[in-house]
């Protein structure tokens, strides 16, 4: 009942209808319309107040009214446009000029739907019911996701094959297959995507443009940056630019153009390039969205601070300029469709970037991986006489494994090294901070193995990393997710500590394998201190 009643609290429709009272104004004692529109909630109370010409019936005398009028909206059966039909009289006008100004219509189209506006105020009604509707979708998809999360729990001992960011596919499918549950998630995410793009789309065309000549691009009204920095528009940017997977990405291409268009009208323009673009933005719970800021206020609610769209951007540059550097090597290996799609994203983000000039973080470029010469990887690697031997790489193969080292030069935690050859991107050593585990990915333990498909390096490691930092590393070992007591698990964590202490620290201390020198002496120089009180701490505990 208790995940019943979380899910119905994150339902579109459920939160823009909850009311069948108008909305609050009590927040704006005798509130009258501003000659001028400097937040959402100054907006918010000229709309709540425009009335029907013929009939004088208040537009939008309560929320349902406002889902009503979105919902044909989000399933693209309508066009986006700030004519409203009366309730009454069934008269349909602009609900800011009354069609007073009609004949200057502007009409735009956005991916098959018809986006149009006559008026200044008629063009921010339009942006601000899209972004509450926009706001509603996504809050309730968080909602969903949250409560997926609670019934189906963490995968013990499965690492992020089972589980995690990158095992949800499995999880919204309720048990009735790995792969059934993929295909659904896929489907859902198709449909908002598309959902997604549209709203991008649209907003790119609504908002003031600095190539526009109407007053409303030349000295827009501040409740239009109020209504978009409150929003969850620039949530959903942010998650999209930190998509660590250009090959994603580019599977994606349709939603990505559309954000790219987006970044680069809000980037441009002087009125909201600095609060949308560069400046921290402005992140609201999930229970907080421009609807309800609107009418009712933040409440108990408190924003915090979340990174730049700016900083956001920069990452992923720095991945693009990473994969044309490298497809410029080997040009036949993105020759297909996909490969095409894939430096197409990458030019795309790179010239966004050089127009509103956001370079790349270099110090992204170069941490936790490096190139190193041949001879350096041939010489230690367990596998250099195989390798040798496949000097022939099926098509695609170098593709996959540009697009992996990029997407690690910029993913790796803290902690993860990774050095590769020049010429041979496939012969890699990685060293981690932290001892052995057993992942299902691995092909090790019972559980979703390795997808090549899907599944990547990046993957792997992290797996690997966070199953180890935790207290009791036991429970996360295969097999030992329900130990019998918690002296048995105490008993196991000294034979781990003590093989950690001999063979982790004492060896590699000592004699540290060449390649990994740099690193193991600067490990030890940074942490020795802390190292030593941790085992001496470890010892204590053996005794008791």
């Amino acid at each position: 009942t208790k995940l019943q009643n979380m899910s119905n609290s994150y339902n579109p429709t459920h939160m823009l209808s909850a009311s069948n009272t108008a909305p609050s104004t009590t927040r704006y004692p005798g509130a009258t319309a501003p000659k001028s529109f400097d937040t959402y909630t100054d907006f918010a109370t000229y709309i709540s107040q425009r009335q029907c010409p013929t009939c004088h019936v208040p537009f939008l005398s309560r929320s349902s009214h406002i889902a009503a009028l979105f919902q044909p909206w989000a399933t693209l059966q309508a066009p986006l446009t700030p004519r409203v039909t009366c309730r009454s009289c069934s008269k349909a006008t602009c609900i800011a000029c009354l069609d007073k100004e009609s004949s200057r219509r502007v009409s735009h189209d956005v991916q098959g739907t018809n986006v149009s506006w006559c008026c200044g105020r008629g063009r921010l009604f339009v942006v601000w019911i899209l972004v509450c509707g926009f706001d509603a979708r996504y809050c309730a998809a968080r909602g969903r996701d949250r409560v997926a999360g609670l019934k189906n729990g963490a995968t013990a001992a499965g690492g992020y094959g089972g589980g995690g960011r990158f095992g949800r596919a499995a999880q919204r499918d309720n048990g009735t297959g790995y792969e059934d549950g993929e295909v659904r998630a896929e489907s859902v995410e198709r449909r908002m995507d598309r959902f997604d793009a549209l709203c991008f789309g649209a907003l790119a065309k609504l908002l003031p443009s600095p190539e526009g000549t109407a007053s409303f691009d030349g000295n827009p009204p501040g409740a239009v940056v109020s209504v978009l920095v409150n929003s969850k528009v620039l949530d959903k940017a942010a998650e999209l630019l930190r998509n660590d997977s250009l090959d994603n990405a580019s599977k994606r291409k349709d939603l990505y153009m559309a954000l790219v268009g987006f970044l680069r009208v809000i980037g441009t323009h002087e009125a909201t390039k600095a609060k949308a673009m560069y400046n921290d933005r402005v992140v609201w719970p999930d229970s907080v969205n421009i609807l309800t800021l609107s009418f009712m206020g933040p409440g108990q609610n408190r924003s915090q601070a979340g990174s730049s769209l700016a900083s956001g951007l920069r990452n992923l540059n720095a991945q693009s300029e990473i994969m044309l550097k490298q497809a410029t090597k080997m040009r036949s290996e993105f020759s297909d469709q996909d490969g095409t799609d894939l430096l197409w994203l990458c030019r795309m983000i790179s010239d966004l970037s050089t127009h509103l000039r956001i370079g790349s973080d270099r110090s992204l470029t170069t941490h936790g991986i490096v190139e190193v010469s041949d001879n350096q990887i041939w010489s230690t690697h367990a596998h250099a006489g195989l390798a040798r031997n496949a000097m022939q790489s099926r098509p695609g193969r170098m593709k996959r494994l540009i697009t992996e080292v990029t997407n690690l030069r910029t993913g790796l935690a803290e902690g993860i090294f990774v050095k590769h050859a020049e010429s041979r991107l496939d012969l890699m050593k990685i060293l981690i901070v932290g001892p052995k585990v057993c992942l299902s990915l691995l092909g090790t333990w019972p559980g979703p193995n390795w997808n090549q498909n899907q599944s990547t390096i990046l993957q792997v490691l992290i797996s690997i990393q966070a199953m180890i930092f935790c207290e009791n590393p036991v429970h996360n070992e295969p097999g030992n997710s329900t130990i019998a007591t918690d002296q048995d698990s105490r008993q196991l964590n000294a034979i781990v500590r003590a093989l950690t202490a001999k063979f982790a620290i004492c060896r590699w201390a000592t004699n540290p394998p060449a390649l990994w020198s740099e690193e193991v002496s600067h490990h030890f120089k940074r942490n020795g201190n802390t190292i030593l009180q941790q085992v001496e701490r470890w010892a204590r505990d053996s005794q008791d």
